[in-house]
């Protein structure tokens, strides 16, 4: 294949393994969150994953070839930090009491474990099918796939920051490539050592001919993707292996409403009080 035609994938099996030192995935994940978004994923027991232009850095997840790409793109941030951290601590919780996950990596329903791909990184089959729908138009994307945990690679060079996805072969096919897009953030933010799981809007491999039903579907301005998030179904049962950490300002109150959440939806669930002195 001629890479200079096609163009590469940045984001391998040999780039997590040789550039970012990452020789095994982690086994538990770390999520910050506040007490009213615990409820409501207990409850239902989903995890919601955000489109990823609404992430709370902007500068991230540009591209330079395919307009509105990050619209495309549905993500869900966790930590592989098993300290905790003031700073995630202050950004994801409203004044610090909100209350910290952590989880095992096959956390959604199937309890499938995770497998390093040679493109994208490690990848997750779910049990469940995903729809996404774009607006006034008949094009629906069904997939059981979710990408990661993946992680992130902290950097300012911009051949990194702001990657290209749409790649034209000689016979004016075109093959679409979002495994980059959301990988890389600015080194700014390194102090969160993020691990990503993903859900794509594309097929992977994604190939088309370069025509005019092409150029619609993959015209993400006229016909946007509709939901700004996808709730993904959790294993039942999963958060009886949890662990919770209540933030460092939580009330009591805070902690006898997260006691009352975890017996009522996770009895075997174990809560602990922050390690962290502050006023």
């Amino acid at each position: 294949m001629d890479t200079d035609c096609f163009g590469e994938i940045i984001y391998t099996d040999d780039f997590m393994w040789n550039e970012m030192g990452v020789t095994e995935l982690p086994k538990h994940l770390y999520h910050y969150t506040s007490l009213e978004s615990l409820t409501l994923i207990l409850k239902y027991n989903t995890l919601r994953f955000s489109r990823l232009d609404g992430v709370n850095d902007k500068n991230e997840a540009k591209s330079l070839d395919f307009p509105l790409a990050n619209t495309a793109i549905f993500t869900s941030s966790w930590t592989s930090h098993s300290d905790e951290s003031i700073p995630m601590w202050r950004m994801y919780t409203r004044d610090m009491d909100g209350v910290r996950i952590k989880l095992p990596v096959n956390m959604f329903r199937g309890r499938n474990a995770p497998t390093v791909l040679e493109k994208g990184g490690s990848s997750t089959k779910y049990a469940d099918s995903i729809k996404i729908q774009r607006k006034e138009s008949n094009l629906i994307f069904h997939t059981s796939r979710i990408y990661g945990p993946n992680k992130v690679y902290y950097t300012n060079e911009e051949k990194y920051l702001h990657s290209k996805i749409l790649h034209k072969s000689h016979d004016n096919y075109i093959r679409i490539n979002l495994h980059d897009l959301g990988m890389f953030k600015e080194k700014c933010w390194e102090f969160e050592q993020e691990w990503r799981f993903k859900i794509l809007a594309f097929p992977d491999g994604f190939s088309l001919p370069d025509d005019e039903v092409t150029k619609e579907t993959l015209d993400l301005e006229t016909y946007p993707t509709i939901d700004k998030f996808i709730d993904v179904n959790l294993e039942p049962g999963i958060f009886n292996e949890a662990e919770f950490i209540l933030g460092p300002k939580a009330s009591e109150a805070q902690h006898i409403l997260l006691t009352s959440l975890i017996e009522k939806y996770a009895p075997e669930a174990r809560i602990f009080y922050s390690n962290l002195q502050i006023r």
